[in-house]
């Protein structure tokens, strides 16, 4: 999927720059054949096995179901869909175009600069970050839906800093083209929360235990748990508290509370997390409203056009 031409056509849509790419899901920018207009297109790979060639036009159903139970979500911080639909093997789904590119690529290239620490926002900025993207996961969660993959790649911005959850419906889009209903996690990340290590089903607590993973590396610039194993890294989130910021910090002002808000929103029991992503949020803001600080400009320097 990472390797697919450039040019090619998907439904009216014709890919024109790959913005970012895995083996089975890329996102582009591409160009709507009738208007001219540029957007965003998420192309993800319908995985078949022979055996299942007869059972195309259900998946390809299902598929179409999704995105359409997800079109109607209605927080303003998600990444809308504009049109979606199916091309021989391949779902597609085209959504404005996010200028600002992705929070995946806004660390990745300070990282590549060294410039991380002296980038990363203040505090005021990541609590209006998580209110946003806490806003889109909570639409989600009243809908009866979880995101399931909150991390780096899923959240997008526009041209003046703005962040959007982008995704909704991810893992049970995979789910269906792998035919694995009967499987809880699908997949893991450095993000994900104990329960989905241990392969249970995804929840509402496990999307909070995520954002605070993200809102950990924002303040210091590296994620919660780190190794160089996977064995390693699932022990760390199943057994290990978190370091307190102000260690990996210790140049910031931090609020004496804020160590207490991320680690209940990092529970190992997903039961002793905050009562909603709403609740951590708001728990975020109290905390940091005396500790705003100065803006940075991590949310809107100028990326290069390079896909990842």
């Amino acid at each position: 999927m990472g390797n697919q031409p450039l040019h090619k056509l998907f439904g009216d849509y014709r890919c024109i720059h790959t913005l970012e790419a895995s083996n089975d899901m890329s996102l582009f920018q591409a160009l709507n054949r009738k208007t001219g207009k540029s957007v965003m297109l998420r192309v993800l790979k319908i995985h078949l096995a022979k055996q299942e060639r007869g059972k195309y036009d259900s998946i390809r159903q299902e598929c179409l179901n999704e995105m359409a139970r997800v079109q109607k979500l209605t927080s303003p911080y998600l990444v809308p869909v504009l049109d979606y639909g199916v091309d021989e093997f391949y779902l597609y789904a085209a959504m404005p175009l996010m200028r600002g590119g992705s929070l995946h690529k806004r660390l990745k290239t300070l990282r590549q600069q060294d410039k991380l620490t002296e980038k990363l926002p203040s505090l005021g900025q990541i609590s209006d970050f998580i209110q946003r993207i806490a806003d889109a996961l909570q639409d989600l969660h009243r809908n009866g839906m979880v995101h399931g993959q909150v991390e780096p790649r899923a959240v997008l911005f526009d041209e003046t800093g703005k962040a959007y959850l982008n995704d909704a419906g991810i893992v049970r889009l995979q789910k269906i083209f792998f035919n694995l209903e009967s499987t809880n996690s699908f997949s893991v990340t450095r993000y994900s929360a104990p329960e989905l290590w241990d392969g249970q089903r995804p929840e509402p607590a496990s999307d909070q235990y995520a954002l605070a993973c993200l809102t950990y590396e924002l303040i210091t610039g590296r994620a919660p748990f780190e190794s160089d194993s996977l064995i390693g890294l699932m022990n760390s989130h199943r057994y290990e508290a978190a370091m307190p910021p102000g260690l990996l910090r210790p140049e910031l002002s931090l609020p004496p509370e804020l160590p207490m808000v991320l680690w209940q929103a990092l529970a190992k029991p997903p039961s002793s997390r905050f009562s909603s992503v709403t609740a951590f949020a708001e728990a975020f803001a109290r905390v940091v409203s005396a500790y705003r600080g100065t803006p940075t400009d991590f949310f809107t320097f100028s990326l290069t056009s390079q896909a990842d």
